[in-house]
């Protein structure tokens, strides 16, 4: 009886998470004693997270909630060493996974070892080891987005990975049906000494669709002169302009975030005539919604008429612009890292509002 005792005992210490208390919510657990609502979160594009670390070729360190990293612990049982995993304080080799992508929702961990992170066995239902090297139903995990951060669900028993602290211990397992602060990981990358990256130059292509550029009347300004003689007059014409832009790239590249490069760049494609305007390249580390800053500028033309007795002078300030541009850019970044210093090219989509040019109209008539 003893025997069966130490076999089920396992099972037993993870039963309490996996049952749920309410009967009409599958998905609750329990979280320090307390009953607290958790859910499947939304899956979000393995591009926001994960693609921009795959690219990078540095791996990922993963940090958890109570603010280590996920790694691993080393043990020899009847002469097999085992690799299981938990949290420790600090970020080295051992906290470094390549990730492998299997399809836009699910993915490979790959940890310093070379081996598959995996849920063992169903004698161990939640506990999570890197010592496999076959892929299989066990290594797989799908991927979600909540607040930013990363969920992992295990695709061999539909659990989420999380961290369950065991006595001192804080082990990392695939153990909760639902999600809580201990299901969240934030993605770091795996390089252990500090990476940079720079814009270092971005050549724009033509405009999209230079026809949607049409010119406006801005502001309107008249003069009449009744009197007998010529009547000299400056007028000042007042209009705003508010500039939005949002730069979005062909893939997720940035794993350091706020990179920016302001500049006058040439813009092909309107008739004759180049345009150079000023524009703002961002990267926030994801692949779209790079949201450059929002200004609003009023401006003053001022003109001075010179009206001729009975007659009537009017300006207008004509504005072309387009109110959703859009203009490729191909942009030289330059990274360092543990790798060294590399240059490599990207390619995205700069959206916005685009002014080419203001000019001022006059027309006369006759009273």
């Amino acid at each position: 009886m003893k025997w069966m005792v130490a076999v089920f005992l396992p099972w037993t210490l993870h039963a309490s998470l996996l049952q749920c208390p309410c009967p009409t919510c599958p998905t609750m657990v329990e979280s320090k004693k307390k009953y607290e609502v958790c859910y499947t979160p939304v899956n979000a594009p393995m591009r926001e997270i994960l693609e921009p670390h795959i690219n990078s070729g540095l791996g990922v360190a993963l940090k958890a909630h109570n603010g280590e990293y996920v790694s691993f612990f080393i043990r020899t049982m009847f002469n097999v060493t085992i690799y299981k995993a938990y949290t420790k304080a600090t970020k080295d080799a051992m906290t470094k996974f390549v990730i492998e992508k299997v399809d836009n929702n699910t993915i490979r961990l790959k940890a310093h070892n070379n081996k598959y992170v995996s849920r063992v066995s169903d004698k161990y239902p939640t506990e999570l080891r890197a010592d496999r090297t076959n892929k299989d139903v066990h290594s797989l995990f799908d991927v979600y987005e909540d607040g930013g951060k990363l969920v992992l669900k295990s695709q061999s028993n539909g659990l989420f990975v999380s961290v369950i602290q065991r006595e001192a211990t804080a082990f990392v397992e695939a153990g909760k049906r639902g999600i809580d602060e201990s299901c969240r990981f934030v993605v770091e990358t795996g390089s252990v000494t500090p990476v940079s990256e720079q814009i270092m130059s971005v050549t724009m292509g033509e405009l999209s669709n230079p026809q949607k550029m049409r010119p406006s009347i801005a502001a309107t300004r008249s003069v009449s002169n009744r009197a007998k003689r010529d009547v000299t007059k400056t007028v000042a014409l007042e209009w705003s302009h508010t500039k939005t832009q949002e730069t979005n790239w062909e893939r997720g590249w940035g794993i350091t975030t706020g990179l920016k490069l302001s500049s006058s760049f040439g813009i092909k494609g309107l008739g004759s005539v180049d345009a150079e305007v000023s524009l703002e390249i961002n990267s926030n580390g994801k692949k779209g919604g790079n949201a450059g800053t929002s200004t609003t500028t009023t401006f003053t033309e001022t003109t001075t008429l010179n009206v001729a007795p009975n007659t009537k002078m009017t300006t207008q300030l004509i504005v072309q612009k387009d109110e959703a541009a859009e203009v490729p850019f191909t942009a030289i970044i330059r990274r360092t890292s543990e790798l060294g210093q590399q240059e490599f090219e990207e390619r995205g989509v700069w959206k916005g509002v685009m002014v080419f040019k203001t000019m001022l109209e006059v027309t006369e008539e006759r009273l």
